[in-house]
């Protein structure tokens, strides 16, 4: 008996998971055969494995087999769990096609036997996943599935899929990899838990080469059913543990906001004859990888504790509030959470109930990091170059009863961290802010106090959107610094920390700085290629601002002997803008001559006071060792005959050499340092 079902929408509406579930996406039943469905509900519940139910229920037909499963779910016979489970088996079983049959086919492994013990293959494979500890957890909650759910998937993914060198594929990789990393999955390239399978096909010379057939490569992987992924995460991170909603269809932000304020994360489920998501970060991919990516998504945001999950949420409310911004890039960066900061954190660490504790990990996940990209999130960086960050800690500060509901304490901020001087500076200037009823002018009073920028009329200060970025202006310009040029120098911290510092001291104006950071920043990476230069700066031998003054073509000449010089006191920044002009640079940088002035034989005034001839006959390696030495003075040097007889002296010396016994000591000593002198040149 097949049916068109004549009261879908009903179904749909008897809950808010059924409509969550469906959302704007109509679920077809086409050609459904009820009795095979209620079948279905009934070998379930005898805990008979999806294949088997496959095979002898449903000739094989996967749509068929989905079709009944989602009827059965609508009509809240299965959950919605179960459902995810049976939809990512159809999606397995359609997703990776192969010439050898056998070879494709998903097989289901159980993790019990009929006697309730754990299965051989399940005892293998557990200690990827789980700790002991977290074992029993894990196999306690997974009983309380159904058992025909408790379950994993072995699927051979074709290695074809995944050998193109171009920047797609390396990112399905890169998610397989770091689902292996976080232990969401079992992959690898050799046998997991089929010894009788051998995943590479070696072809031997034994064959000819017309008989050599095409064979394909796999990786063997094992995926948890949608429920022992559950209980896996909740073994885990027990309370903190959030959920995956299977949906049908594409998602928006709006869509991914919505079920991770439930606590959780929509899933990506392919249903027949609904339009399936076919992306995630612009990487074109099967529903297959997209589950997967919203697996992982599930298993980072249930590393965050949930008092700071909530005040991320909250923190991220404020914003919105105060800049009547919905979204922005870094909004959304914020709101996703792809965050890895806690993954390798105790539950113990996740149940710590003092403010102090809980107001110093909120403080990790604000400057947490887009976790497989490593950037800052942006949103509330560590930084007092980021106006959203003061929106947030001026609103901790002034409504402290709203954040006391997440023992947020606002004197808990870690000491050293940019939170806690910007904290210091709101509380000082309090009274001020209580005045002032506009946020936008109270994050612009903060940071001219912090920056001790001078009184300015603050009337035309706004929150925009400028590019992919929410952040404050004055008219038409940035209040500072763009907010994408801010988070570039986030990434160096040390030199973020030190221009800070000069602002703050006077010694680096905004004005000036303002449209070089850009450069700076480039010249600084420039730099650190060859050695690192940041003593340089800290000691203020080469001050930042004058980095970013030199020409292009001082700047080429700025290498680690040069910086070496500078650093020692033997060149000034203006004393090397002068030897550039004059070409005498090019001297310096030379190895003799590096030596000589580095080692005190010689100083750049000296140097300056020589004739071209003199500076030629300055780069002969054995005069250079002379100096070295102390055989030869620059008074010597300069006087042609006494040089001369140097000169002649010195070959006397090489020559007499060979007919004695032993080389003098001074001979010995100048023979060293020429030959240090040829193997550095």
């Amino acid at each position: 008996m097949s049916a068109q079902i004549p009261y879908i929408e009903e179904l749909i509406s008897k809950s808010k998971e059924t409509a969550d579930f469906v959302r704007a996406y109509l679920p077809q039943f086409t050609n459904l055969d009820l009795e095979s469905a209620k079948e279905l509900v009934a070998k379930l519940a005898k805990g008979r494995s999806y294949d088997q139910i496959l095979i002898k229920n449903f000739n094989g037909n996967v749509d068929q087999l989905a079709r009944a499963a989602a009827y059965a779910f609508l009509e809240g016979n299965i959950p919605r769990e179960q459902l995810g489970s049976i939809l990512e088996f159809r999606e397995m079983k359609l997703g990776f096609a192969a010439s050898d049959a056998t070879r494709n086919k998903v097989r289901v492994g159980q993790f019990f036997d009929k006697n309730e013990q754990l299965t051989p293959e399940a005892r293998s494979l557990l200690p990827h996943f789980l700790s002991s500890e977290e074992k029993e957890r894990f196999l306690s909650l997974l009983k309380e599935k159904p058992s025909s759910d408790q379950c994993f998937f072995v699927v051979n993914i074709p290695r074809s899929l995944l050998q193109n060198n171009d920047e797609n594929t390396k990112r399905l990789n890169g998610l397989l990899q770091l689902s292996n990393n976080i232990k969401i999955i079992l992959k690898s390239p050799t046998p997991v838990i089929e010894p009788e399978y051998t995943p590479y096909v070696q072809l031997t010379d034994e064959l000819e080469e017309g008989e050599k057939e095409e064979q394909e490569e796999f990786y063997p992987t094992i995926v948890f059913s949608a429920g022992a992924r559950d209980a896996l995460t909740k073994a885990i991170y027990g309370t903190h543990a959030k959920s995956l909603y299977a949906s049908l269809g594409r998602f928006n932000i709006d869509d991914i906001e919505r079920s991770i304020r439930n606590y959780g994360r929509y899933a990506s489920t392919a249903y027949p004859g609904v339009e399936d998501e076919t992306s995630f970060h612009k990487v074109i991919a099967r529903v297959f990888f997209l589950t997967l990516h919203d697996e992982a998504h599930r298993r980072l945001i249930s590393t965050i504790p949930n008092f700071a999950f909530d005040a991320l949420l909250q923190a991220i409310d404020v914003i919105r509030e105060k800049t009547n911004t919905k979204w922005s890039k870094e909004i959304w960066d914020t709101l996703d959470m792809e965050v890895g900061e806690f993954l390798n954190e105790t539950q113990a660490f996740r149940d710590q109930p003092s403010s102090d504790a809980r107001t110093q990990t909120f403080s990790r996940l604000l400057n947490a990091k887009v976790y497989t990209e490593d950037r800052p999130m942006g949103l509330f960086t560590d930084s007092p170059f980021i106006e959203t960050t003061w929106l947030l800690m001026i609103d901790i500060v002034l409504n402290k009863k709203n954040w006391q509901i997440f023992s947020i304490d606002e004197n808990a901020f870690p000491e050293g961290t940019f939170y806690k001087d910007m904290i210091n500076c709101i509380q000082k200037n309090k009274l001020a802010l209580d005045r002032e009823a506009s946020p936008v002018k109270q994050v612009a009073m903060m940071m001219a106090q912090y920056f001790n920028l001078p009184a300015q009329n603050l009337d035309d200060v706004k929150f925009e959107k400028q590019g992919r970025y929410l952040q404050l202006s004055q008219g038409t310009k940035p209040f500072l610094f763009t907010k994408e040029v801010a988070l570039l120098l986030e990434n160096k911290k040390q030199y973020h920390s030190l221009i800070i510092k000069e602002i703050r001291e006077g010694k680096l104006s905004t004005d000036q700085l303002s449209e070089k950071l850009t450069k700076l920043i480039e010249r600084i990476n420039s730099l650190e290629e060859e050695n690192d230069p940041l003593n340089l700066f800290q000691s203020e031998k080469l001050r930042l601002i004058d980095l970013v003054n030199l020409s292009g073509d001082e700047f080429k000449q700025l290498n680690f002997r040069v910086i070496d010089l500078l650093q020692e006191g033997k060149l000034t920044v203006e004393k090397f803008k002068q030897l550039c002009a004059s070409g005498i640079i090019e001297i310096v940088k030379g190895y003799n001559i590096y030596q000589l002035i580095s080692k005190g034989k010689l100083t750049i005034s000296d140097l300056e006071a020589l004739s071209p001839e003199e500076l030629t006959e300055l780069r002969d390696r054995a005069i250079a060792a002379a100096f070295l030495s102390d055989e030869l003075t620059l008074e010597t040097f300069k006087n042609p005959a006494s040089l001369r007889n140097f000169k002649n002296l010195s070959s006397l010396k090489s020559y007499a050499k060979f007919f004695t016994s032993e080389d003098t000591p001074e001979i010995n000593q100048s023979n060293a340092i020429i030959n240090n002198i040829n193997d550095n040149n």
